[in-house]
């Protein structure tokens, strides 16, 4: 078993897998200086295939339909 699992290891260590973050674990890299901003009153909407772009002039949400 021990051999199966360092082949295991070494063949995503090839294929260069990224890094999944977990939900318990958050991402601690994000710059002190971002802002939040949320979406107002929507002022345009793009539909682009299975893809919907709203927009309020400064922010733009992209809302992908799957099915």
């Amino acid at each position: 078993m021990d051999h199966t699992k360092e082949h295991i290891t070494d063949i995503t260590e090839v294929d260069g897998e990224p890094v999944i973050q977990h939900l318990n674990n958050p991402v601690t890299d994000i710059p002190n200086n971002s802002e939040k901003q949320y979406l107002g009153a929507v002022t345009d909407v793009q539909v682009v295939g299975n893809n919907f772009y709203f927009s309020d002039g400064s922010a733009k949400v992209e809302v992908r339909v799957v099915s």
